[in-house]
C-alpha cells in the first residue's frame, strides 16, 4: 500500500473510533484564528486568518488525529492558516499531528478537502478537489 492509502485509512480508522463514543465526544471547538500563515500567502496576495471549528481529535501514543472544518469559502492560503494555527495549540502536547479538513456541512464520511501532517517544525498539506466539486445539501 502506498503511504497515502495508510495514511487515509488510519484517519478513517480513527474517525470510525471517535465517532463511536457517542455523546461523551466533546462538542466541535470553534475557533477564530488570529495568525496569519506565511506559507502560501505569496500566491494570493492576502492570506486572511481562518476560523475553523473542531470536529474531532483522537491522540494516539503521542499521535494526534484530527478532523476540522472551515467556511465553504475558504481556500488553500486559508486551511494553510488555519490548520497551522489548530497544529500550533497542540504542538506541545504530540510529537505528529494529522489533521483531516473539511467544508462547512460536510461529514467526516465525506473526502476531505485537505489532509496535513505536522512533524518536527514542519507541516505538509496535501488537497483535494474532489471536495471543491461535491454538492453541499441546502435548506
Amino acid at each position: 500500500m502506498t503511504r497515502r492509502t495508510i495514511a487515509l485509512l488510519t484517519l478513517l480508522i480513527a474517525s470510525i473510533y471517535s465517532g463511536a463514543c457517542g455523546d461523551r465526544a466533546a462538542a466541535p471547538e470553534k475557533v477564530a484564528s488570529t495568525s496569519t500563515s506565511t506559507a502560501g500567502s505569496a500566491s494570493t496576495g492576502s492570506a486572511s486568518p481562518a476560523s475553523y471549528a473542531v470536529m474531532s481529535e483522537t491522540p494516539q501514543n503521542g499521535t494526534l488525529l484530527a478532523s476540522i472544518q472551515v467556511p465553504r469559502s475558504a481556500r488553500e492560503p486559508e486551511v494553510k492558516s488555519a490548520v497551522e494555527s489548530f497544529v500550533a495549540s497542540r504542538r506541545a502536547r504530540f510529537s505528529q499531528i494529522a489533521v483531516r479538513t473539511f467544508f462547512e456541512g460536510s461529514t467526516e464520511s465525506d473526502s476531505p478537502y485537505a489532509i496535513s501532517r505536522a512533524k518536527g517544525d514542519s507541516i505538509r498539506h496535501e488537497f483535494f478537489s474532489s471536495a471543491l466539486e461535491q454538492k453541499i445539501p441546502t435548506h
